[in-house]
């Protein structure tokens, strides 16, 4: 199955959104801007707890918030129950550290799990990791 990605205003292989980034990058900083560039490859965030109805909107939210701060448009942000959560629903997936389990066959690269779901700081340095992974 090959996944398709915006990239600058086009449809983009996973392979060739990474072979891109790895050329304008020399270090491993990731400035404001090549991480805008990064998340816009990623079109849908589910963001997922047990009920899908109150942890999962406020992670929504707060994850709308860290988008809107970077300058990322264009991503689709929705929350829902972790049962919702399989290959292909979501570029990523963002769930609490207790529902881990529930979202394990997962890969990595396509998950994010939160310590704290009020801490934006810790939703930025996780999102932050995702565009640092794309890059490698």
């Amino acid at each position: 199955m090959r996944v398709i990605f915006r990239y600058l205003g086009r449809a983009s292989s996973l392979d060739e959104v990474r072979l891109l980034t790895q050329k304008t990058h020399v270090n491993q900083q990731v400035t404001r801007g090549e991480l805008k560039g990064v998340l816009m490859a990623i079109q849908k965030i589910l963001c997922c707890c047990g009920s899908g109805l109150g942890s999962s909107l406020m992670v929504e939210m707060q994850i709308q918030d860290v988008l809107n701060e970077l300058g990322v448009s264009g991503v689709e942000v929705e929350h829902s129950t972790v049962s919702d959560v399989t290959p292909g629903a979501a570029d990523l997936f963002i769930v609490a550290r207790d529902l881990e389990d529930f979202i394990a066959d997962i890969p990595e690269d396509e998950k994010i799990i939160l310590s704290n779901i009020l801490d934006k700081d810790e939703m930025k340095e996780k999102l932050s990791e995702i565009g640092r992974a794309v890059q490698q």
